[in-house]
């Protein structure tokens, strides 16, 4: 279950009244079902986990929030997008129905000016290479200690490429907060694709 704010905004609090769950076709039906509270980080692309609670067919569930009085508070995010998601096996039935979930849940939310991010910045490469070279004849041909008993190859080359490295659909995203809160976060994705090095020893 998604929705949406015209402005970021934090998630206060987070009550779920009795929901009934989808296990006609379950031998053993649970007694809960995790929930997980999501914001949308728009700089890396991705739904981050926020906080998570315990839906239950009987009880009354409240999700436990950081509190939004203490505004300086490294665990609070603001967000225009947020979303409630219940973890299903593939191929599994939908324990939660959306509807079900929607009506059963009461979310309150506030604009916290100092949470918003002054500075904002993405960088995105669909690929990267980076291809190391050694050259020798400015550094040496001593083996360093941490390397003996080992020994250069005689016929080693004075310089050549020992190691490739290729990341895919790397991200780089980097938001600073002024005011009170006056700090930064950068966060680094990116996928490895492939290594290999070449043995000179």
């Amino acid at each position: 279950m998604t929705w949406g704010y015209s402005t970021p905004r934090v998630i206060s609090s987070l009550t779920s009244t009795p929901v009934p769950f989808n296990t006609q076709n379950i031998i053993e039906p649970p007694i809960t079902v995790a929930c997980r509270l999501q914001y949308w980080e728009g700089l890396i692309q991705q739904f981050v986990d926020y906080a998570e609670m315990s839906l239950s067919e009987n009880d009354v569930s409240e999700m436990v929030l950081p509190e939004v009085r203490h505004a300086d508070s490294p665990d609070l995010a603001a967000a225009q997008i947020w979303r409630l998601n219940i973890p299903n096996p593939e191929g599994s039935e939908v324990l939660v129905p959306p509807a079900s979930l929607a009506a059963s849940v009461k979310v309150d939310s506030c604009f916290v000016p100092c949470l918003i991010p002054g500075l904002q910045l993405g960088v995105t490469l669909e690929s990267l290479e980076l291809h190391l070279t050694n050259h020798l004849h400015c550094l040496g041909r001593v083996v360093p200690t941490k390397l003996q008993p080992f020994y250069l190859c005689p016929s080693f080359q004075p310089a050549g490429e020992f190691a490739v490295v290729t990341l895919d659909n790397l991200l780089l995203a980097a938001s600073h907060w002024a005011g009170s809160l006056n700090k930064s976060n950068i966060q680094v994705c990116t996928i490895c694709k492939k290594r290999y090095f070449i043995n000179y020893l």
